[in-house]
């Protein structure tokens, strides 16, 4: 009996998600198991149980996933992963790639890449998007640390409520705490990371993929 392989499907578009699934279930021996609309969602449902693959987008609300990608390393679980995007550029190639990705396309690749990408990550290789080839090696981009390592994180939450332009009001009602404990976390934020500002904080976010403009 041929095994087959589990896939974890991730974007916040439900109907995205469908199409993906379909065209995913016209290969032989894949399938969509599981499906999440955020990474608290994916990490929830890797916690119960490890799915053979993951394809996902990499702008979701809050957390990207490129955040998923650094999560599981934290946690050194290493599951294959192609990361999907909506537009190609060499910036978000490699900060994709940096963070741990296996493979990269875009939302407007065709099937037969669709299909090609999934089955040479699921296989233990590497795919990127064609539209790379001439400008961008993959394998030429070191794999480098954590951005967020130094926070808590209960400060790598309010990080990415920041990077995505809420105010200290703003996230204070939706954590259910004070407008004043925000603002020491984002002190502590500020200070462990270097910067200074909340342009700074956003410039930081975005240049590591963790939000994505």
């Amino acid at each position: 009996m041929k095994t087959v392989t589990s896939i974890l499907l991730v974007d916040d578009s439900v109907l995205v998600r469908k199409a993906l699934k379909r065209l995913i279930s016209e290969m032989d021996g894949f399938s969509v198991d599981r499906e999440a609309g955020s990474m608290t969602e994916a990490l929830e449902l890797i916690n119960g149980q490890r799915p053979d693959l993951i394809v996902s987008e990499l702008a979701l609300p809050g957390p990207s996933g490129i955040e998923i990608l650094y999560e599981l390393r934290r946690r050194k679980l290493k599951i294959p992963f192609l990361a999907l995007t909506r537009t190609m550029s060499n910036e978000v190639a490699e900060q994709a790639v940096r963070a741990g990705a296996d493979g990269l396309i875009t939302k407007n690749s065709t099937e037969s890449e669709l299909h090609k990408a999934i089955d040479a990550v699921a296989g233990g290789s590497k795919y990127f998007t064609t539209e790379l080839e001439s400008s961008f090696d993959g394998a030429a981009v070191r794999v480098g640390e954590d951005p967020l390592e130094l926070l808590s994180t209960r400060e790598r939450e309010i990080f990415h409520l920041l990077a995505n332009g809420l105010q200290n009001s703003s996230i204070a009602r939706m954590l259910l705490i004070s407008p004043r404990t925000v603002e020491t976390h984002r002190a502590r934020i500020v200070q462990k990371l270097g910067i200074r500002s909340n342009a700074e904080l956003i410039h930081f976010a975005v240049n590591y993929g963790l939000a994505i403009p």
